[in-house]
This record gives structure tokens, C-alpha cells and sequence, in this order.
């Protein structure tokens, strides 16, 4: 079958870091792109079968350390799914793009070497990736001062110390991982679209103060929590006046949501557009 005799408007292929808390907010963007584009889901062996991250018998938990699983999936999944592209290439159903979880930016990379488009997708708040795309920039310096007085960054409202990721705030607590927050922004100006699962808010105070579906719970030095402040937190949210609020505010945003993705919402208006500049390419 040639590309002119399809019968879908175009063939994503959807590469989530293959962890749970990548793969489910992928999956859900997946079905929103239900809208005649053929969807295929690229991921490791060992939670399905497409590519190889060099860990085909456990993953992750198959690595020795964090280092040694993102250097083989970086090694080996750049080769495999180069592979799998080149496969594709020649088959009747070529990929017009390729949207990647922002924690594989050598997947761009890959797909640019066969003239593929590249859809970089956040899977974190926008707000997040701005204070990593700080830190990675060199704008934002490293560490802060616990006495640190509040910071500010463009389009974030000011910032405590202990509002930032752990792995900004903590530095050196968790290398890996900080080296791939902070990575994955190495070549997002290249990509062709950025897609955007929240809107640049800040998390804890846009779940507390704009949506009231949440309470804050006070953190101690070096930001722990203690077990009675958790207690007090989930009493709050699940009793009384306070948890009555909260189930309706929650109530209410849900509705919002399914109205965003329904027929004619903002949601699905974006993912229509998107669909729409992928057709006239393919």
C-alpha cells in the first residue's frame, strides 16, 4: 500500500519512558488522538515487546543502578529503535511521527535521522520543566541556601527553597536522576511540536489555592513530613467542612475535564490541529 491509498490520516508512534507514571498519561493522550491516526505504542520488552533497553529479563530493577539502566536505554534503545523505524520505513505503514516522553530526548535524534517529525510530550507541570530548563540553562544556581529568601523565575509566582523538586532543592541526593530531569531538555528546541499535558501552573499551590482539591502539609527541616501532619492532612480532606469543599471543587474540575476532551472542547480542538498539521506532511 502506497501513502496515497491509507486510510488513516497519518501513524504516530508513542515512545513513554517505561516507567507506570510515564506510560498512563501517554496512554491517555493516545486515545484522545482516536481521530482516523493509526497509534502504535513503542516501549521495552519487558512490559511489552517493541524495543530493547538492554534489561529484557527485569527493566530497571535488572540494572545495577539508575547510571547503568539510562545508559543502556540511551546505548541500546537508540540502536533498536532505529531498527524498528528503518522496519517501518519500508512496510506499508510508514511513521509520520514519532511523540516521545521528554526523559528520551535521543529519540528525536533518531527519528531526525530518518526525516521523521518529533512531538516532544511533558509528562510533568509545565512549571517543572521551567525550573529545569533553568537549571540546565545555567539561570538558576546551584544549590540553594536553605536561609535562601524566596526566588523567582519568569512566569512562576516567588519560590521557597523547599518548593522546588527534590532533586533541585537536595542536590546531589539523586544523581541519575537529576542528570536526566535536567537532560531532557537538551534538544527541546529543536522539536518540532512541544505538547503540554498541564498548564504552567505550580503544582502545590494551583492544587491548593486555584483548585481547592487539596491541603498543604508543613514540612520540617530538609522538607520531612511527620506522620501526625499526614495524619491531620487526610482527615481534612476526608471530613468535615474542609473535605465537603474539597469533593465538590473535585467534582467540579472532573467535569471540566470531560468537557475539554469532549467533541468540540479545548482539548480535543488542540488534538484536532495537531492531526491536522501531521496530515498535510505525511
Amino acid at each position: 500500500m502506497v501513502k496515497g491509498q491509507r486510510t488513516y490520516r497519518a501513524h504516530c508512534l508513542i515512545l513513554p519512558y517505561p516507567i507506570q507514571g510515564h506510560i498512563n498519561p501517554v496512554l491517555q493522550f493516545a486515545k484522545l488522538l482516536d481521530h482516523g491516526v493509526e497509534v502504535t505504542l513503542v516501549t521495552t520488552r519487558y512490559i511489552y515487546t517493541t524495543i530493547s533497553d538492554g534489561f529484557n529479563e527485569g527493566g530497571m530493577r535488572e540494572a545495577r543502578t539508575v547510571d547503568a539502566y539510562v545508559e543502556s536505554f540511551w546505548i541500546v534503545g537508540s540502536r533498536t529503535f532505529g531498527e524498528l523505524l528503518e522496519k517501518l520505513l519500508s512496510s506499508a505503514s510508514p511513521a509520520d511521527c514519532v511523540i516521545y516522553v521528554s526523559f528520551i530526548p535521543w529519540s528525536f535524534d533518531v527519528a531526525k535521522k530518518f526525516g521523521i517529525a518529533g512531538a516532544v510530550f511533558f509528562t510533568q507541570y509545565c512549571a517543572v520543566g521551567s525550573i529545569y530548563y533553568h537549571v540546565h540553562e545555567g539561570l538558576l544556581k546551584l544549590p540553594l541556601a536553605d536561609d535562601q529568601s524566596q526566588i523567582s523565575l519568569p512566569g512562576l509566582p516567588p519560590l521557597d527553597p523547599l518548593d522546588f523538586p527534590s532533586f533541585v532543592y537536595d542536590l546531589g541526593s539523586y544523581p541519575a536522576f537529576y542528570e536526566l530531569v535536567v537532560g531532557q531538555l537538551c534538544n527541546v528546541d529543536k522539536a518540532d511540536w512541544v505538547v503540554d499535558w498541564m498548564a504552567k501552573l505550580w503544582r502545590l499551590r494551583t492544587i491548593v489555592d486555584v483548585w481547592k482539591i487539596g491541603v498543604t502539609a508543613p514540612t520540617e527541616e530538609k522538607g520531612v513530613v511527620r506522620q501526625e501532619v499526614i495524619e491531620h492532612c487526610i482527615n481534612e480532606v476526608m471530613e468535615g467542612k474542609r473535605g465537603e469543599e474539597i469533593q465538590k471543587s473535585a467534582a467540579k474540575w472532573r467535569e471540566l475535564a470531560r468537557k475539554a476532551v469532549a467533541e468540540g472542547g479545548s482539548s480535543n480542538k488542540n488534538i484536532d490541529e495537531f492531526i491536522a498539521k501531521l496530515e498535510v506532511q505525511s
